[in-house]
This record gives structure tokens, C-alpha cells and sequence, in this order.
């Protein structure tokens, strides 16, 4: 069993007005004019039924429904709520993201690639996979990384049109999981193929979490070319980035060759793995 590491404090250089805990609950403006647009609609499409208008009805009907489902289909957006995907620092250095473990596949062999290099990653752990594997729970501790709420099912199905009760029994079966395994508290959750829902913020608010997504991805899980992959992460690499690859039981050879070609690439950047403090996070919104 190796011996857990010990890393010194990130150096960061904090900037108030972006860095610093922000309630996860906050709406930004355009959340509200979309709920205003939202009942506009409805109360448009009563009137339109009752004058028997029923196409016009139908179009007012669904006028707020894309900006709503890019909102919640595609990671980037922060209609609904703010999100990590940056950590400010004055070092090159990138936080490495790893999802979808624990599996024993595939975690021991991601576990000696990032010790050869001397770097650190948080994983971002399936619930259900760790009930069935504490053991890789605490290596991967031991190892001196640390872990984060990755629902207890990733159910990227439902997942986005998820109620406030559905939502919160994965985040709590996960959180639960993790205590068990010895992991304690996770600040950080992402959510399956980073799907969003309308109750998602307030219930990680409610408990304390952070929404973490990336900066930078390969589209890992949809690409099995490793060239390919490494090419997306690397194109847009720059101190402060939150990379995102991903770990399981399908094809864990091309997962870990894409690890171990992102490793060296960074390696040869001068660019270290680090598990940035929570005050250099940047909480976009």
C-alpha cells in the first residue's frame, strides 16, 4: 500500500468580485425574464384557446422551451445557476477531473499513471460503484486525491427533467456512499454528462455543494480515438482549466492510454495536477 502525499497550498491569486463561496441557489437575471416570458406563454396560449387561435396557441405555447432545454442540455449554459469551470492560480497548473469510477478496470492502473507523474485528480464517483467498491474508494484516497458527488445511479436518461425529490435522492444516496466508504463530506457534485434540471441548484444550495464542471474535455465517452481527445483537451489548455476525462468498465484501454498521452503532454508543458483550494474557484454564473 503506498504512502498518502502530501502537497503544499496552491498558490492563487483570488479575485473578489468572481472568486469566494456564491450560494448555488442564486438565479441570474435572464432565469427570471425567461420565468416571466414562461408564464406570459402560458397565460397567452389560455387567451389564444379560448378565441380558438390553436396553431398560434401551440407556437406561443413552446417560445420559451429552447432557451429552457439549452440550458439544461448543454454544460456551458448558467441559466439556472452559477458553476465552477475555472480556479484562479498564478502557476501553470490545471485541476485533472476524472468521472464515472469507481471500476476495477480501470481505477488501479488510472491510480499508478498519475503517481509516475506525480499528479493529483479529483474523482468525481457513481454511488452504486461505491458500494461495490470501497476498496478503490480508499485507495484512491490513500493516493492523496480526493472525490466528488457523481449521483448515485448517473442517470443522464432523466436526469435533466428530474423532479426536486428525484434530484436530491441521488445527491444524498451518493454523499452516503461516500461517508461509508470513509470518503466524509464532498463539497464538489457534478451531474451525468453535465445535465441540469430546474431544481438542481437549490438543492445543491441546500447542502452546501458547488456545481463542477470543465473547461476542457475530449469527449472521451463518444470518441474512442485517443489522438482525437487529447487534441480537444489540449486546444484549450491554460493555467486555471478544469479538464474532464472519464473512467469505467467500456474500453478501459483507450480511457487510460488518453490519460497517460494527457499526462505527458502536460508534463512536457510544465503543467501540474492540483487540487486547487476553494477559494481560488471561480463561480461563473
Amino acid at each position: 500500500m503506498s504512502t498518502p502525499r502530501t502537497t503544499e497550498p496552491l498558490k492563487t491569486t483570488i479575485t473578489p468580485a468572481r472568486a469566494g463561496r456564491i450560494s448555488p441557489a442564486v438565479r441570474p437575471g435572464i432565469y427570471h425574464a425567461w420565468a416571466v416570458l414562461f408564464f406570459a406563454a402560458n397565460l397567452g396560449t389560455l387567451v389564444l384557446l379560448g378565441l380558438h387561435h390553436f396553431l398560434w396557441a401551440l407556437i406561443v405555447f413552446f417560445l420559451p422551451a429552447p432557451w429552457y432545454a439549452i440550458q439544461i442540455m448543454k454544460p456551458s449554459a448558467r441559466g439556472l445557476g452559477p458553476a465552477v469551470t475555472h480556479f484562479t492560480t498564478s502557476q501553470r497548473a490545471v485541476w485533472l477531473t476524472i468521472d464515472d469510477g469507481p471500476d476495477p478496470q480501470s481505477t488501479p492502473a488510472i491510480l499508478d499513471l498519475l503517481e509516475a507523474q506525480g499528479a493529483h485528480a479529483t474523482f468525481f464517483l457513481v454511488g452504486e460503484k461505491v458500494l461495490r467498491h470501497p476498496e478503490l474508494v480508499a485507495q484512491i484516497l490513500q493516493h492523496g486525491h480526493s472525490v466528488g458527488n457523481h449521483t448515485h445511479t448517473h442517470p443522464c436518461s432523466w436526469f435533466w427533467c428530474g423532479s426536486a425529490k428525484q434530484t436530491a435522492a441521488e445527491i444524498d444516496a451518493c454523499a452516503n456512499a461516500l461517508r461509508q466508504a470513509g470518503a466524509g463530506s464532498s463539497h464538489w457534485f457534478r451531474p451525468p454528462v453535465g445535465l441540469k434540471n430546474h431544481s438542481l441548484h437549490p438543492q445543491l444550495a441546500a447542502r452546501g455543494l458547488d456545481l463542477v464542471l470543465w473547461s476542457a474535455r475530449g469527449f472521451d465517452t463518444t470518441c474512442h480515438n485517443p489522438v482525437r481527445s487529447l487534441a480537444r483537451i489540449t486546444g484549450r489548455l491554460q493555467p486555471g482549466a478544469i479538464l474532464l476525462v472519464h473512467e469505467n468498465a467500456d474500453n478501459p484501454a483507450m480511457r487510460t492510454e488518453l490519460l497517460s498521452a494527457l499526462l505527458n503532454h502536460l508534463a512536457k508543458e510544465n503543467y501540474a495536477c492540483v487540487l486547487p483550494p476553494g477559494e481560488a474557484l471561480i463561480r461563473e454564473s
